[in-house]
């Protein structure tokens, strides 16, 4: 038992290092240049591929793209044109059809992967409890289903935040892909 709560800690620093992980966000200073471009202030923008494909591709993330720069990026993808104008569109539409899920998780959401293995955690916790309860042994016995019982009430409480975050994620994602949706409509017609 000693192993798995070593195990689950180390778990949870890794998550929560992978979580401290600084983000790339190199948008701003070229949606900037090309705002100041569009404004005859400047010559300093010029046309980046790898980097539109970058704007589009993490459009939907708020930590990456901020509400500043993407209200940039709607003015700049007015002027998007061919292949990469369909294709942020289809993206934009499948976000909105999923629901605001992840275009690469669309068949199996975080939500739903998270939810059989937090089950399985309390189910697998309330069975330890219950196998060492009935053994007997003193005081330790009794301590340790309250132990497990309390782990599976922190695994459950964590699951539902973890679902609440990711609903909030949703919405947020289905918002931005409307608003580009809306952009790429008013030039189409």
């Amino acid at each position: 038992k000693a192993k798995a709560k070593a195990k689950a800690k180390s778990k949870k620093k890794k998550k929560r290092r992978k979580k401290a992980a600084p983000l790339v966000v190199k948008e701003p200073e070229y949606l900037r240049a090309w705002s100041a471009k569009q404004a005859g202030e400047g010559d300093g923008w010029r046309f980046n591929k790898a980097t539109q494909a970058w704007l589009l591709r993490h459009a939907y993330d708020a930590e990456r793209v901020a509400k500043a720069a993407f209200k940039l990026l709607l003015r700049y993808l007015e002027g998007l044109q061919g292949a990469a104008r369909d294709r942020a569109r289809r993206q934009a539409e499948a976000i909105v059809a999923s629901g605001g899920a992840r275009p690469s998780q669309e068949e199996e959401t975080e939500a739903d992967a998270g939810r059989p293995k937090a089950r399985r955690k309390g189910r697998k916790a309330e069975e330890e409890a219950g196998g060492e309860h009935a053994e007997g042994g003193g005081a330790d016995a009794a301590e340790k289903p309250t132990e497990a019982a309390e782990e599976a009430t922190e695994a459950k409480e964590a699951t539902e935040e973890e679902k609440a975050a990711e609903a909030k994620l949703r919405k947020f994602r289905v918002k931005r892909a409307k608003d580009l949706l809306a952009v790429l409509a008013e030039e189409a017609d």
